[in-house]
């Protein structure tokens, strides 16, 4: 898991490198995250779970109060703690959704790579990955912060979550250089 980790991190630093340097374009285009996946969610939630990715992306999860988000919303205090029982347990939620727009866009968007080589596999991904930070922003933006590691260290889900979407990217990344390998 730790050379996982430093390949992630050196991906990461290559993507970031390249993305600052406007080297890499795609042609992929996503469209937004989506809220609604598998579960049946009510608009007030929804909109309740956008805000808050929107302000743990930009300000932090510490400096992100509940008064905040209730006005934002649009949705009471008492609403907000109705449908996340607690801040942390709303983390959780927003880490969960990321999750599962993060692998659905690269299940969607990478399954027609395989019969590419390596290189352009990788090309590919990296092109993929920089499009897909561009329409996920705010969920990209709440990954590269510090505090969904912090509470990973105590909470299990959030620590599943990140791995996932770790796994999910590297798992494509070993996938191009076994094929690059076999070239």
């Amino acid at each position: 898991m730790k050379n996982r980790c430093v390949i992630f991190g050196l991906l990461f630093y290559c993507l970031t490198l390249s993305f600052r340097a406007g080297k890499l374009l795609t042609e992929h285009s996503l469209e937004r995250q989506s809220y609604h996946g598998t579960v049946k969610m009510s608009k007030k939630k929804i909109d309740i779970l956008k805000t808050a990715t929107l302000l743990f992306a930009h300000k932090g999860f510490r400096q992100t109060s509940m008064a905040e988000l209730s006005r934002l919303s649009e949705a009471a205090e008492g609403t907000i703690f109705y449908y996340f029982k607690s801040k942390e347990n709303l983390l959780v939620v927003v880490l969960e959704t990321a999750r599962n727009a993060i692998i659905d866009a690269f299940e969607n968007g990478m399954s027609d790579q395989t019969s590419l080589s390596g290189i352009d596999r990788i090309e590919a991904l990296l092109a993929f990955y920089l499009d897909l930070t561009e329409h996920m922003q705010e969920a990209f933006l709440i990954l590269h912060r510090h505090f969904p590691y912090e509470k990973a260290e105590a909470n299990s889900l959030c620590r599943e979550y990140l791995a996932s979407i770790y796994s999910c990217v590297l798992d494509h990344l070993e996938a191009a250089l076994i094929k690059g390998r076999e070239d």
